[in-house]
């Protein structure tokens, strides 16, 4: 770390364009906009600072003013730049706080923070920001299993985006689908861990090739192959069905090499959201928070939007194992599901923004802004418990409590 006499006016720019460069965004401070990658990793880390207190609002607040293209205070960095290394030793509470402290010296602000407990109550900004195109904005579509929207009043699936596969994916997906009717057909009512597997994998190839859901099948997809290793171990099936099921797992191998997006759905799940107990107790209260809108709300949902919703959600209650005591879902399932919650919500929030700016609040006071009203209190819960994926939430009823209050 530079010591403050090498810190000078012309070195500080210099340092915030190259972390801009490693960003991937260009020169701190440009008009560049960030790729949309980058942007969710800001969101997502923005989120996790701020919810960790300890003052990480100043880390916070720089870069973004930095983002922003607002020029810093000199003698405020100068100044940062000066904090003695003991205190610096000493942690980021103590030293974010006195950070906190020039802040308010040199720019004579101070920052206050928002009462989480108080987020529904609280609407007193309502008159000023209801109708705003500023007063709230879901946040971007991320990578996921199933991709929403509400139309007409009801939440749909939405067509998979236009790709380029070779031909050889369209044979390949014709062969799977063939091969998995084929084995279902002869297990009958034999196997009743194999077939939902099976039953996953068929609906995520669709009824036709422009329906076939990557992301989905390869969820799917892992469960078969999971079953498949086991089968072999233990020796669960007669060799007439073992066969076919070794060639479902090699055909789904060819077809997902030639569908990139599911390679890269799988790195973009890797990073760890929290630890695997906090994930699978907010995939548990994803689950309860979505039943309860499907059975009050039935006819907002498509029937073929609920059967995908509920297998996804399905897939993470997993039965307690010698092995796994705690019945923990795999990363994958858990946090496919948790991304799959997380675009119900933005579907219903980005249709309460919509139709808001086109009709006012009277013409949203049922569908969307209804459903998000009656799960309102689960959906705080849920911002707590899993902050870095679902702080937004919190905006989203705090803007719905100011619409309905309006």
């Amino acid at each position: 770390v530079a010591s403050a006499e090498q810190v000078s006016s012309e070195s500080r720019p210099c340092a915030a364009d190259v972390i801009g460069r490693l960003l991937g965004i260009g020169g701190i401070g440009t008009t560049d906009k960030p790729p949309d990658n980058i942007s969710r990793a800001w969101t997502r880390l923005r989120t996790h600072l701020l919810g960790a207190g300890d003052d990480w609002h100043v880390w916070v607040d720089w870069y973004q003013d930095r983002l922003d293209g607002k020029p810093a205070n000199k003698d405020l960095e100068l100044a940062k730049a000066q904090i003695p290394n003991e205190v610096w030793e000493d942690g980021p509470a103590t030293v974010n706080a006195e950070i906190a402290r020039l802040i308010e010296e040199y720019d004579g602000t101070e920052r206050d923070e928002p009462d989480d407990s108080e987020i529904i109550q609280e609407v007193d900004t309502a008159e000023e920001t209801s109708g705003s195109d500023a007063a709230f904005s879901p946040p971007d579509p991320q990578p996921a299993p199933v991709r929403l929207a509400v139309k007409d009043g009801v939440l749909r699936l939405r067509t998979p985006d236009a790709r380029q596969l070779a031909d050889v994916a369209r044979d390949g997906w014709a062969v799977l689908r063939e091969e998995i009717a084929d084995l279902t057909a002869q297990l009958g009512s034999q196997n009743n861990d194999l077939l939902p597997r099976l039953m996953r994998a068929r609906n995520a190839l669709g009824d036709t090739f422009e329906d076939f859901n990557a992301i989905r099948f390869g969820l799917a997809a892992m469960t078969i192959e999971q079953f498949a290793q086991e089968a072999d171990n233990l020796g669960m099936l007669m060799p007439e069905q073992a066969a076919p099921l070794r060639g479902i797992v090699l055909q789904k191998n060819l077809l997902l090499r030639h569908a990139p997006e599911w390679a890269d759905y799988v790195t973009d799940l890797e990073p760890e959201i929290a630890d695997a107990e906090t994930e699978q107790d907010a995939a548990k209260l994803a689950a309860e928070i979505a039943r309860d809108i499907a059975e009050q709300y039935s006819n907002a949902i498509a029937p073929d939007t609920a059967e995908a919703l509920d297998e996804l959600a399905a897939a993470t209650e997993v039965e307690p194992t010698p092995d796994n005591p705690d019945g923990v879902a795999s990363p994958e399932d858990r946090r496919s599901w948790l991304r799959a919650f997380s675009e119900e919500m933005r579907a219903f929030a980005a249709d309460i923004v919509s139709e808001g700016r086109k009709l006012g609040v009277k013409g949203i006071a049922a569908g969307s802004i209804a459903v998000i009203t009656s799960v309102s209190a689960k959906l705080l819960g849920l911002a707590d418990k899993l902050p870095v994926e679902y702080a937004w939430l919190k905006d989203l009823v705090h803007y719905v409590a100011s619409l309905v209050g309006a």
